[in-house]
């Protein structure tokens, strides 16, 4: 399992191919039908769990620990559906039956976990399984999950909410420009160092939503030509661009769009 491991590392590459790589690099290896026979073994859940097992005791999980999760789809050469490759949304665009994985790691990217779904389960439907999985298999009774914002529905924020979790989300703010402006307002004289935070709590969910939640808080982190950028476009979609730009070291003048006229066919 480790060899397999370790060639991925060096060359991903088939496992066939694979006793190949770690011949390469002086790795004694064991032969393809030894490798095939162990195979079925990987693949079992007391296996997977033994391992992640391992994983969660290398990190050092404890109360509120933070965790991070995602998920990527796995497509294969074949068309034949089975109830679990099933076609489904891909990341990488094939219409193949696939597979969904969710991972967890903690802070510092270490792997602590990892699911394997339906191909056709929506990604916001795998996360709340897993955090349960997690937490239960390794007595925890509170984390903090960092996701992305494609994963988290309006469900699956009360869920996370009624189970005492914590959550950050990082989604598209429009108020952080007016942010960035109204710093730049209130001190006009000042340099604002790299990296500095601005905050600002904003209502969860939708306006609609029957059920009020607590209040998210928004951070970020600018320098000096960010505010000067942003300061100086009356649009908030240039403010953004120009933000970026600017953060990028590639600084460019803010241009408004202009309207094409167009020439009369005779």
């Amino acid at each position: 399992m480790i060899h397999l491991v370790l060639a991925r590392i060096i060359e991903p590459t088939s496992k066939l191919d694979s006793l190949r790589v770690l011949e390469e690099v002086g790795v004694d290896t064991m032969s393809y039908r030894s490798l095939t026979r162990r195979l079925p073994r990987y693949a079992t859940v007391e296996f997977r769990r033994g391992l992640a097992a391992a994983c969660a005791a290398r990190a050092g999980l404890g109360p509120a620990s933070l965790i991070l999760y995602d998920v990527t789809t796995l497509y294969f050469e074949t068309d034949k559906a089975d109830g679990f490759r099933e076609p489904g949304f891909s990341k990488e665009r094939h219409l193949e039956p696939q597979i969904t994985v969710g991972l967890l790691t903690d802070a510092t990217g270490f792997p602590l976990m990892i699911e394997a779904f339906e191909g056709n389960r929506a990604e916001t439907a795998t996360m709340l399984p897993t955090l349960r999985a997690f937490m239960a298999a390794h007595q925890l009774c509170d984390i903090t999950v960092v996701v992305d914002a494609g994963m988290i529905s309006d469900a699956n924020k009360k869920a996370i909410e009624a189970a005492g979790l914590s959550f950050i989300l990082g989604e598209r703010i429009p108020s952080i420009p007016y942010l960035i402006t109204q710093w730049h307002r209130n001190n006009p004289d000042s340099t604002p160092p790299d990296g500095l935070v601005l905050t600002q709590p904003f209502p969860a969910g939708s306006k609609n939503s029957a059920v009020t939640r607590s209040s998210t808080t928004s951070t970020a982190p600018i320098g000096h030509a960010a505010v000067c950028a942003a300061s100086t476009s009356k649009s908030p979609r240039l403010r953004m661009r120009s933000l970026a730009r600017q953060s990028a070291g590639q600084a460019q003048p803010v241009r408004h769009a202009q309207r094409r006229r167009q020439k009369r066919q005779p």
